[in-house]
């Protein structure tokens, strides 16, 4: 009784008399639905001793922040009028009995600054507890692991997109949407490798955030959001071309049309990324906000992980499922159209080409996503070993979409014919598929000449 917690310059907090212009304490109360309380109720005080491990905790908008004192945690808690204490994480209020915990004032030893002094300020509150769950960083396996998948998968996007960008003479807006995405899953995978290297350099405990990390946050999640609106762009385009009888090419010319799917794929994420920055402004930088918003840097270089459901998983489980919408109607419109035999053969064959190859595309970019989706449900942020695989599997998208868009015997003739320099270069592909092929019927032949020695023999 009577006594306060005192801040002291590089030492451990201690229980000392109040200073004589400190205030008297009482407390703030709230009510079961967090909001303040008239005080009516008596204020019963408890003495008891906190044993284990104990962390103490100022609150979220005290103004301790003089050099030298012992390291300050600042929190958002609230005392309820029942003595239960509560405290904010992940935008979640985490109660703690009234046996775990010390709830006192502050004031600074040996201040001459009434900012430092008690006052009976709600900021001015702070306490001990015996047990708070503290989110582990993640260990340096995962940011290296990560790291090295993303930006050696960026390679193959970089090469999709230099490829599709020396033949642009030839492209059309199938091939202007394939840059479009290949250009936004690289810097998709570039910022998401650069901010794994981010983490593993030492980052302050200091709550304000470096506009590096914030900068670094906001556009890897400008550019995830874009590589699924991307992605139903491709979608889209397959059902648009199959969404009639009449055959349309979809590899004419429409420029209108691209810029509409530009706006799309960029517009939109640029106009989500945008307004959570101006709400990442007002609200996230105090700790007693409960208006959901992203906290770029607060945690890592991207969005909050207790904000990462309506800025990233919800718009990207949306975009899945119009996907799936979309390419269902298009596969039984496709099935129509076998059906129809007023089309075409030659038609049919060359709209089953464009379906096959975004066919692979949304398997290979659709489907593997949503283990991610099923992974944050479950695991939330955390990274864990068995879900690093399909994070890893993510990763060979990039393959996959280098594979279906730039291996093929097309685009190799066409570099040829246009840039006769990169002929050794593609020759190369050639000898290895034939020394493959070679050795491949070599041992054919030998078994074929030993089963009939064989056969002989008997």
């Amino acid at each position: 009784m009577n006594k306060l917690l005192t801040y002291i310059a590089d030492k451990y907090p201690e229980c000392l008399p109040k200073f004589n212009n400190s205030a008297r304490l009482n407390p703030f109360l709230y009510s079961k639905q967090l909001q303040k309380d008239n005080h009516k109720s008596p204020v019963y005080y408890y003495k008891h001793g906190l044993k284990g491990h104990v962390y103490d905790f100022v609150h979220a908008r005290t103004h301790i922040e003089q050099e030298g004192l012992y390291f300050v945690n600042k929190i958002c808690f609230r005392l309820d009028e029942d003595g239960t204490l509560f405290y904010q994480n992940h935008y979640d209020w985490i109660p703690v009995g009234r046996s775990d915990y010390c709830f006192d004032g502050i004031q600074i030893f040996n201040s001459s600054d009434s900012d430092y002094l008690f006052q009976g300020k709600e900021g001015q509150y702070g306490f001990m507890v015996k047990y708070i769950p503290v989110t582990p960083r993640n260990a340096k396996a995962y940011p290296i692991l990560y790291a090295s998948a993303f930006l050696s998968a960026s390679i193959f996007l970089l090469l999709t997109l230099l490829v599709y960008a020396l033949l642009w003479k030839e492209q059309k807006i199938q091939g202007w949407i394939v840059m479009s995405h290949s250009a936004t899953m690289f810097f998709m995978y570039g910022f998401n490798g650069t901010t794994n290297v981010l983490e593993l350099l030492k980052r302050s405990d200091d709550p304000i955030r470096t506009p590096l990390c914030v900068g670094f946050a906001a556009l890897t999640h400008f550019f995830y959001l874009s590589n699924f609106c991307w992605l139903t762009v491709a979608c889209f385009s397959l059902y648009w071309t199959f969404r009639d009888i009449i055959a349309v090419s979809p590899y004419s010319r429409n420029h209108g049309r691209y810029y509409l799917y530009a706006l799309f794929g960029w517009g939109l994420p640029a106009m989500f990324v945008t307004v959570s920055l101006i709400l990442d402004k007002i609200y996230s930088y105090d700790l007693c906000n409960e208006v959901l918003v992203p906290k770029y840097g607060a945690e890592s270089c991207f969005v909050y992980k207790g904000s990462l459901g309506p800025y990233v998983m919800y718009p990207a489980a949306f975009l899945l499922f119009l996907n799936a919408a979309l390419f269902s109607f298009t596969a039984y419109n496709l099935y129509a159209y076998r059906k129809d035999t007023k089309i075409a053969r030659k038609n049919v064959d060359d709209t089953n080409k464009l379906f096959v190859l975004i066919a692979k595309l949304f398997f290979v970019m659709g489907f593997t996503w949503v283990f991610e989706f099923i992974a944050w449900i479950f695991t939330g942020a955390a990274r864990t070993w068995y879900w690093a695989i399909p994070d890893m599997i993510n990763c060979l998208q990039a393959v996959a979409i280098f594979v279906i868009y730039v291996s093929k015997s097309s685009i190799a003739v066409s570099l040829r014919k246009r840039y006769p320099v990169l002929k050794p270069l593609l020759s190369l592909r050639r000898k290895i598929r034939s020394s493959v092929l070679g050795q491949a019927t070599g041992l054919t032949e030998l078994g074929s000449l030993k089963s009939m020695r064989v056969s002989r023999q008997l």
